[in-house]
């Protein structure tokens, strides 16, 4: 039953979808004209939050991925967020997320032992709570890059830092990742 204090919502699961330009148009009837290779980018590590499967029904708030890069082996600690998903009210079994966090770190200054930590968390009464967290190595990390989108396991809470090993969320609960 809806909440008193909260009206029912129609939930909206792609909140930001990637869409071309209007102004761009068909050219198809148009000869191919050669232009030059995108140049490369000079930021750290990339990664786009595509979607996140959940495995059951869960009452969540306002959403943020909160990535945290970990090298024990320079001290290197980084935590960015990406912007808020609002809430799409009741339970949520699936969300298209549609955000990206960039790092400041390069992949090449990592050492091996490097983790990337990816947080859902959730608004509650005022402050962000953990929902459930992935881990990728250093390893992981440059295996996937620039590939197809990974689709990774969700653990519980409380985030482990240390061995970034955790018990499974629920069966099939993953989030879909592009790292670039």
């Amino acid at each position: 039953p809806p909440s008193p204090q909260r009206p029912p919502q129609v939930p909206t699961l792609d909140l930001s979808p990637v869409m071309s330009s209007p102004d761009e148009s068909d050219q198809s009837d148009q000869e191919p004209v050669d232009e030059p290779a995108a140049p490369i980018q000079e930021g750290g590590i990339k990664l786009d939050f595509l979607d996140v499967q959940l495995g059951e029904a869960m009452r969540l708030g306002d959403i943020t991925m909160v990535v945290t890069l970990q090298d024990p082996g320079t001290g290197i600690n980084e935590q960015r967020q990406s912007t808020i998903v609002r809430s799409p009210g009741g339970g949520v079994t699936s969300l298209a997320l549609n955000r990206q966090v960039v790092m400041a770190t390069k992949l090449a200054d990592c050492t091996a032992g490097t983790k990337v930590f990816s947080e859902f968390k959730h608004k509650k009464e005022g402050y962000l709570s953990v929902r459930c967290w992935s881990a990728l190595t250093l390893e992981e990390v440059q295996a996937h890059m620039g590939g197809a989108p990974l689709e990774i396991p969700l653990y519980k809470k409380p985030t482990d830092f240390r061995t970034g090993k955790g018990k499974l969320l629920h069966k099939g609960a993953k989030i879909a990742l592009k790292l670039s």
